[in-house]
């Protein structure tokens, strides 16, 4: 709903008219064209001419005589881990300006709609909307859009969007070129709603703010623990976060966080089919809420192991994971009853035996490895390690009973016995 249909007026025959001037004065060759920040430097050096416009004077009093506005004009408005300085009633307007046309070289009823509706939402509203986005690769999936929950999309931007600076490519070529083997075209995205505050907003906790800085980061990372989980892949995402305001900013932009590191796979592709999408998400959502210690052991296990390059460490993490999974409950007989139950729990029949042995094999090589002793150690080995730890953190997923242990009271009676010691005894 417009709060203030004058101004939206006002601002719309200003639009219509700034188009020529921006045409005229910019005068790009098409090496500068899809420059985005360097298009906007040089429509900030038009600023002066456009505010001569009589339609620009118009806009600037109309929202002199909005009390909502003025309160905010000369502030300090964002959130708590996002602000900046709103200057003046010019400094909006040219904002607002200079973002359309980015938006649109040519005037567009639809656009302006929707970057007038940001601008009061700025204004008018108590909350703020942010974009959050890194890139995805090793993905593949046949639409173009896979909503997670969460607010969490994995989407395949329109063309325009994968469109690189010529600077952006020369950085990737230099320090990223992996990159150019394992790019999927798709990002993962976060739409989420802050709190706005307006003026200083005094002494904040800095446990607040790491933790709204860090949401989003922790999100894509149980994207993409989710789809090494569903199945073997080398999925990975860019550590680089771009956090777009969907609503207003009079200085517009875009920021960028990064982090001191940067982990990739390498490997073969995710590629997710529609009858796994239900899965997909079942174990996302799974993800989110989950908090038992073992089972967040298991997953960064896996993750990590899945990013590393040597096999010994692959088989050092993954047999980690399978340890805290079914191993909770003391430090007698590791590597029988690691083996025993791992085999009960996910194989039958003469299966069984198999993967006893194979375990029984694997637990004997990571006490080689970590004790310098002589090993062979196959990659195929651990791949078949790899997969037995993400069949067992599905199944905990699935359901987590099967992972219970033995409960007994401090003089040592039995309370409750668990489906990893009775296991056995089923059939």
């Amino acid at each position: 709903m417009i709060k203030n249909s004058q101004l939206r007026e006002s601002l719309k025959s200003l639009t219509q008219i700034i188009y020529p001037y921006y045409e005229n004065g910019l005068r790009l060759d098409d090496r500068f064209e899809d420059d985005k920040q360097y298009v906007a430097i040089m429509l900030t050096m038009l600023d002066k001419q456009i505010a001569k416009i009589p339609e620009f004077d118009l806009c600037c009093k109309i929202m002199a005589e909005d009390e909502k506005i003025q309160k905010q004009l000369g502030q300090l408005v964002g959130t708590r881990s996002h602000y900046s300085l709103v200057a003046d009633e010019k400094t909006c307007i040219l904002g607002f300006l200079k973002q359309i046309y980015l938006e649109s070289n040519q005037y567009d009823q639809s656009v302006f709609d929707k970057k007038y509706l940001s601008f009061e939402d700025f204004f008018y509203s108590d909350h703020l909307v942010y974009k959050d986005s890194a890139n995805l690769y090793n993905f593949s999936f046949a639409d173009s859009e896979l909503a997670l929950g969460h607010g969490v999309t994995i989407r395949r931007p329109i063309a325009r969007f994968l469109q690189q600076t010529d600077y952006e490519k020369y950085i990737e070529r230099m320090y990223k070129p992996y990159t150019a083997f394992s790019n999927s075209m798709f990002v993962i995205e976060r739409d989420y709603e802050a709190k706005k505050i307006i003026g200083d907003p005094g002494e904040i906790d800095q446990n607040v703010i790491f933790n709204e800085q860090h949401e989003s980061p922790l999100l894509f990372d149980l994207v993409i623990d989710s789809l090494r989980i569903l199945k073997p892949s080398a999925i990975y995402r860019d550590h680089r976060i771009k956090s777009k305001s969907i609503t207003f900013q009079p200085h517009g932009g875009v920021t960028e966080r990064s982090p001191f590191y940067e982990n990739i796979a390498v490997g073969g592709k995710c590629n997710i089919e529609a009858n796994e999408i239900a899965t997909l998400r079942k174990v996302f959502n799974f993800l989110c809420r989950e908090e038992d210690s073992r089972f967040l052991v298991a997953k960064r296990r896996l993750s990590s192991g899945i990013e590393r390059r040597s096999p010994e460490d692959r088989l050092i993490d993954y047999m980690i994971g399978l340890e805290a999974l079914y191993l909770p409950d003391g430090n007698a007989e590791l590597s029988f009853r690691l083996s025993l139950r791992v085999a009960f729990l996910l194989s039958s029949g003469a299966m069984r035996k198999k993967t006893f042995e194979f375990l029984r094999k694997m637990y004997g090589m990571r006490s080689k490895i970590v004790h310098g002793s002589k090993y062979e150690l196959s990659e195929e080995d651990v791949k078949k390690l790899e997969q037995l730890l993400r069949k067992s953190i599905l199944l905990w997923i699935e359901d987590k009973s099967n992972f219970s242990v033995t409960q007994k009271t401090k003089s040592g009676r039995v309370k409750t016995k668990g489906k990893l010691d009775t296991i056995f005894f089923q059939d």
